[in-house]
């Protein structure tokens, strides 16, 4: 099956709750914690609860279904209900799951508990989401014009045959590494770095890869630009983003949220949609994939899409379809700049 898009990573269920009418939590700013004493039972409205799929590869397919392009979902879930959740939901948002079943270990699971200002507190029983083996991922039956790759604790090796296998088979990839990957250095992740198309990092991400000071972020831009086959996605949180292809450098500010409900998921939807927008820009364009108007349509996609997610609770709720993209009036400006370092 040909598809526009295949993801690969976790798949978990996520059960989501706002503690925004907890009278007796205790809050310290300064500390970075929310509190609740031992023994206490909170009553939790239900516009305040949500049980829904997560993980890097259920999220980021269901934005690249809603922009209207063939997705498919590889992730590993276990034989239970939870499992089963998983795949239901992936096809109500018309995602093909190319999902494997574990049945020795269970689907993975997050309680999250988010603050009223949008930050959360996770807790993960990661189970079968980390089990996903490259015998279970079905590259003969797959054929796909990218790839995106959101491993989370999957070894680096098996990432790196992941990317080496759909780039023979003629696939671009994008990927999203974790922080763990992205510990072991440039030296470290010198083979995958070579390999991706499109790099995902936050500004921390970058600098923790680079050993660069996150601050310097053109000296992180120089050494990224060298590593990387395709171009460098660096995100700075409500600073915006810059993108960089090693002779020009895109940045944009963020769309303003009419608020922040949940933070959860942001990133998977501006990767996605950035994937999402090159997709589906060179598709109507019939232009090249890394064109500056491809580049451009794809961060505004990108920043909308993450925008949307964040005013909503869970990582899926907000994320836009194709037609509120390109009808709302609210996504269609957006100061975009570029300088040529070359």
């Amino acid at each position: 099956m040909l598809f526009d898009v295949v993801t690969i990573g976790t798949a978990v269920v996520d059960v989501i709750m706002h503690a925004s009418g907890s009278k007796r939590m205790l809050v310290d700013t300064k500390a970075g914690t929310l509190c609740f004493p031992l023994g206490a039972k909170f009553d939790i409205a239900e516009k305040d609860f949500l049980l829904n799929s997560g993980g890097g590869a259920t999220n980021t397919a269901v934005t690249f279904s809603r922009q209207g392009l063939l997705a498919g979902c590889v992730a590993e879930v276990g034989e239970d209900v939870l499992g089963a959740l998983i795949v239901e939901e992936l096809r109500r948002d018309r995602v093909h799951p190319l999902v494997s079943v574990n049945r020795k270990m269970p689907t993975g699971l997050s309680c999250i508990l988010v603050h009223e200002n949008g930050e959360r507190t996770v807790l993960t029983m990661r189970g079968a989401s980390v089990d996903l083996s490259l015998s279970e991922i079905p590259f003969a039956d797959v054929e796909t014009k990218w790839a995106y790759i959101a491993p989370g604790a999957m070894p680096k090796r098996r990432v790196e045959e992941i990317i080496r296998i759909f780039e023979a088979k003629g696939a671009k990839v994008a990927l999203n590494p974790s922080k763990a990957q992205l510990a072991k250095g440039l030296q470290g992740m010198k083979k995958i770095l070579g390999s991706v198309d499109v790099l995902f990092v936050n500004e921390e991400e970058a600098a923790l890869v680079t050993r660069i000071a996150r601050e310097k972020q053109d000296a992180i831009f120089k050494v990224l630009d060298k590593a990387v086959r395709g171009i460098v996605v660096m995100t700075s949180g409500p600073n915006g983003v810059r993108v960089s292809d090693g002779k020009t450098v895109w940045s944009a500010g963020v769309f303003q949220n009419k608020k922040i409900v949940d933070r959860l998921g942001a990133g998977d939807a501006f990767g996605a949609g950035f994937v999402a927008g090159l997709l589906t820009h060179e598709k109507k364009n019939k232009s090249a994939a890394f064109s500056d108007s491809a580049i451009s349509y794809a961060i505004r996609l990108a920043s909308a899409n993450a925008t949307a997610v964040v005013e909503g609770l869970g990582p899926k709720v907000g994320i836009l379809t194709q037609k509120h993209f390109q009808t709302g009036a609210r996504w269609q400006k957006f100061p975009i700049h570029k300088n040529h370092t070359q």
